[in-house]
């Protein structure tokens, strides 16, 4: 746990120095500074060694495609693996390249979308998202593409987030569901409306779950059903990521008056976890959907706090009691429960403990 909490530490300090500096073409140092949190993130993932549940299942995939065997893949991963092979690279170079993919989209999208870097690298590192990259590699490439592209929903320009999340798609199939949620992203339907739409999905939750099931049974998913290591998967209740979606989405209908579109975005997609944490909780396997919206709040959270227009000890108040909440959860998931299996950290450049 020790190089995660440096890792945390360094991101925050970095990114607070980073507030007091103008970035801009001529200023050298204030680029430097607002890089150094990725460069963090990119190390630390990119050159760790048996580290992260599935990866085992990457360097097995890699020494099928290197002998030339079928392997179950996505096709953009698969030709990055095909192309290393033909160089004849080790597949450490792999966890290099997935790394620097979901990193640096990630830092692009807190660089452009953030109300407050600072409590975005945070969350991003104590809610996990950074320890889900390391294990679901593919889909979270896709999920970085999806929070990226964001940005286009509020500009409109839909061509831009119809392709990033096409190549998001190529990485992991499950981003394609990000493409029609575009047409409804920025449209608030006011907290009433979606109470009547979530009390529709408690009460169809049982034959709409039994529908999925039977396609997946019927489909090159059916693994996700059937065998036992992700039968055994299915939750039995909500987990503590889904109370956090659920209490965001409620903050952002109850406390956020006058919402503006990017207050409509992210309450949306909160809006489409709840609905997944609702339907999805009888397919084993059914959370990897859920992934995909419930960590927006590395963005929505700091969103909620500016907009809430706090006086500043309020702020920092408020920030602090955030913070506290946020440690504990990484604390629990990583360091008790191992959450991923990114403990303990092993590296290439050198061992750690």
């Amino acid at each position: 746990m020790s190089v995660y909490f440096g890792l945390l530490i360094f991101c925050v300090i970095s990114s607070m120095i980073g507030r007091g500096l103008t970035i801009n073409r001529f200023d050298i140092r204030a680029k430097i500074v607002d890089v150094l949190p990725f460069l963090a993130l990119f190390v630390v993932s990119a050159f760790r060694y048996q580290v992260g549940k599935d990866y085992g299942i990457y360097v097995g995939t890699y020494d099928l495609i290197k002998t030339g065997q079928q392997a179950r893949i996505d096709i953009f991963t698969y030709w990055v693996m095909k192309v290393m092979a033909s160089l004849n690279l080790d597949v450490q170079y792999f966890f290099i390249v997935s790394s620097f993919i979901v990193n640096y989209l990630i830092y692009l999208a807190v660089r452009d979308q953030s109300k407050d870097r600072t409590l975005s690298y945070y969350i991003y590192i104590c809610g996990t998202l950074y320890f889900a990259s390391m294990n679901t590699v593919r889909q979270m490439m896709s999920v970085a593409m999806f929070y990226f592209s964001l940005k286009y929903v509020e500009s409109n320009n839909w061509k831009k987030y119809f392709l990033c999340n096409l190549i998001g798609g190529l990485f992991h199939q499950t981003a394609f569901i990000f493409l029609p949620i575009y047409f409804v992203l920025k449209r608030y339907m006011g907290w009433k409306k979606y109470l009547v739409v979530i009390i529709i999905a408690i009460a169809l939750k049982n034959p709409i779950v039994n529908l999925l099931n039977g396609l997946i049974l019927n489909s090159k998913y059916a693994m996700y059903v059937t065998y036992s290591n992700f039968a055994n998967t299915a939750w039995g209740g909500w987990k503590i990521s889904n109370f956090i979606n659920l209490i965001l989405f409620l903050a952002y209908c109850l406390l956020l008056k006058n919402k503006d579109t990017e207050d409509s975005i992210y309450t949306n997609i909160h809006f489409v976890g709840v609905l997944c944490s609702i339907l999805l909780l009888g397919i084993p396997g059914g959370d990897r959907i859920f992934l995909g919206f419930r960590f927006i709040e590395l963005l929505s959270v700091p969103n909620l706090l500016y907009k809430l227009k706090l006086r500043k000890i309020s702020y920092i108040i408020l920030s602090l009691v955030i913070a506290v909440l946020y440690l504990f959860y990484f604390c629990y998931t990583i360091g008790v429960q191992n959450g991923n299996s990114v403990l303990p950290y092993v590296t290439t450049l050198f061992s750690i403990n």
